[in-house]
């Protein structure tokens, strides 16, 4: 049946086409895709969700199976396939579905993002220079109009705290193509934080989800790496050779010493009952303990210390000169595991 059917069928049997939201689902939605030989619906159509993939049931994606050259842009429901990778097609296709239930109630979406960027936010913007952080929601943006290549743009964000930019909604892509504009009559593109893996699937550099794309027409299949367009910020792509602007982005700093409010888990009464109790125990073993030392002193004996416990023949205590038949030299052990093992060594 098409998209649209498959819903209407989960939902009158009290279900929603399934959203794949870990691994255990993702795997279970395999095998039965396996033992149909056919591909299923999920719960993704993001004609839906405001123009960008999220489960219709509410949740947002943690975690994407995209297959090679997903998601496409002209093409807004989702299956799996019997391979389980995701794949977009037109939702009047008649394929085969999966439902689901579940008591999970997703999240609400955040209205406050707390927190600061390195510099004042407040500051009016005609006042900030091309290069100072822009705050937008949780995060901070960071653009350069120098033009190197996109390996460099991805270090030289490190160096400000910061990864090139991903972009996750369309109210994101909004704010960005505003900040870049100013700059179209010099630079006809930014660098992003998009790049295609060796299995031909495009990918955010800061492991966000890939589930909104913008990709333009002149999008080049072949190209490895991803920009936006600063007059219509459309998406395109570009070799590791091609030299543009970047943007950097970096989630929000929050005040030092800013103080989070704890949810307590238990009644305020429950839980003075349990501290009296507790400290009544604490009280009780420390008087025991008193009175058993004193009454230990009182008979005139001394604390037996076993043999192989004394300070002055434990070997974990003094590097004896002579050797004690049974012991390990641990020196040697720790010699010959630094010679069998050596430290790896990092290249960058």
């Amino acid at each position: 049946m098409s998209w649209n059917a498959a819903k209407k069928h989960c939902e009158d049997d009290g279900a929603k086409l399934a959203s794949l939201r870990n691994t255990w689902t993702q795997l279970y939605a395999e095998l039965i895709a396996l033992k149909l030989e056919a591909p299923l619906w999920i719960g993704l159509n993001k004609k839906e969700t405001g123009g960008y993939f999220r489960y219709i049931d509410g949740w947002r994606m943690t975690s994407t199976y995209w297959g090679g050259w997903e998601p496409r842009s002209n093409r807004d429901c989702v299956f799996a396939n019997t391979q389980g990778q995701w794949e977009t097609a037109d939702c009047n296709r008649n394929i085969s579905s999966i439902c689901m239930t579940s008591t999970d109630v997703p999240p609400t979406e955040p209205s406050d993002f707390p927190g600061f960027c390195p510099e004042d936010p407040e500051q009016p913007r005609y006042l900030r220079r091309s290069n100072s952080w822009l705050p937008f929601k949780a995060h901070c943006y960071l653009i350069f109009t120098d033009r190197i290549e996109w390996q460099e743009a991805t270090t030289n964000c490190a160096r400000h705290g910061g990864t090139l930019a991903s972009i996750e909604d369309p109210s994101e892509q909004a704010f960005i193509l505003s900040s870049i504009q100013m700059f179209r009559d010099s630079q006809s593109s930014f660098w992003i934080g998009l790049y295609k893996t060796h299995r031909g699937t495009w990918q955010w550099l800061d492991k966000t989800p890939l589930d909104y794309t913008n990709w333009g027409e002149s999008a080049n299949g072949r190209s490895t790496f991803g920009s936006i367009r600063a007059t219509d910020g459309m998406w395109t792509t570009g070799q590791k050779w091609y030299d543009r602007g970047y943007i950097c982005k970096a989630p929000k700093e929050l005040l030092k010493g800013a103080q989070t409010t704890v949810t307590p888990t238990m009644e305020p009464q429950t839980r003075g009952h349990i501290t009296l109790v507790v400290l009544l125990v604490i009280i009780a073993i420390v008087i025991g303990t008193v009175i058993a030392l004193f009454l230990f002193k009182k008979s005139g004996r001394r604390l037996p210390i076993p043999e192989k416990f004394s300070t002055f023949d434990n070997p974990l205590f003094f590097n004896n000169e002579r050797f004690q038949p049974g012991l390990v030299d641990t020196k040697k052990l720790v010699a010959n595991a630094e010679e069998e093992n050596p430290a790896p060594v990092l290249t960058v």
